[in-house]
């Protein structure tokens, strides 16, 4: 599996066109162990955007395509994109809009997209952001959410990701809270063999009801994981509304947060 989305990919690939003349894009081919193909498709005489072209085709053609070190095209491909991104000044928590203004827009198109990704660039190298790799729960994920009742909820899933991707930092942590209360209507619905869908609230007591977040241990009290869930969503609705009320840095917790919560409750459904 690769590390990178496929608009991760295409985004690095602009910084690249951007940032490396055409010589140093050349030059790429041979690094990544590509040069064969570079040669069938005219070698040296390729423009930049007609390079930036062949090489996009061939990895969409091939996404488990390897480099001449064994490594995927791919992954070599955005660290190569990262090499070309500057650290933005003043270190964590600096205003967002000011960094769309001290970086060309192509560097912050692949800022954001590694953000969703679960990655970060630091003095030109890439640094993961999120505890545990999200590349394989994410994709899960979005195996899970192929059923009829879950439409509402990828379609919430796109739009955080669509606002991440876009710096819409605000607008994200709103969305994560309404993906997670599709994703329990929804998988109240399942359990209840395509009833009628319940409202969010009530979803989340059935289900605690059924058992579903797992046994109390104290009489009286709800489950650890149903309390948790409660809170979570609740989290999920702070620090919205106005620019600047939240960091890039909350916005990609809080999804990383959601798509492992989400992996995790989808999986316990496929179980039972």
């Amino acid at each position: 599996m690769t590390r990178f989305r496929w608009i991760t990919q295409c985004r690095a690939l602009d910084v690249l066109e951007v940032f490396r003349t055409n010589a140093q894009f050349h030059r790429l081919f041979e690094e990544f162990g590509l040069g064969e193909d570079l040669d069938a498709e005219g070698g040296v005489g390729l423009t930049t955007p007609k390079l930036h072209s062949l090489l996009q085709r061939l990895l969409r053609r091939d996404p488990d395509r390897r480099d001449a070190d064994g490594n995927h095209v791919s992954d070599s491909l955005v660290r190569e994109a990262a090499r070309h991104l500057p650290n933005l000044p003043d270190g964590d928590g600096y205003p967002w809009e000011t960094k769309r203004r001290f970086e060309k827009s192509e560097a912050t198109a692949l800022r954001n997209s590694l953000a969703v990704d679960g990655w970060t660039v630091v003095d030109k190298v890439l640094v993961p952001v999120s505890p545990v790799p999200l590349s394989e729960p994410r994709s899960r994920l979005r195996e899970s959410l192929d059923g009829p009742l879950f439409g509402d909820a990828r379609k919430r899933l796109d739009q955080l990701e669509a606002a991440l991707d876009g710096g819409n930092w605000e607008a994200a942590n709103g969305v994560a809270r309404g993906f997670l209360a599709a994703l329990f209507v929804a998988i109240c619905q399942t359990l209840e063999q395509g009833a009628a869908p319940r409202e969010e609230s009530d979803a989340r007591k059935h289900l605690a009801d059924m058992g579903f977040f797992g046994p109390t241990r104290q009489q009286g009290k709800p489950s650890p994981e149903a309390e948790f869930v409660w809170k979570m969503s609740g989290m999920m609705g702070t620090e919205g509304v106005h620019a600047g009320e939240t960091t890039p840095d909350t916005a990609v917790y809080r999804y990383a947060l959601t798509l492992l919560t989400a992996d995790y409750f989808l999986g316990r459904l496929k179980a039972l």
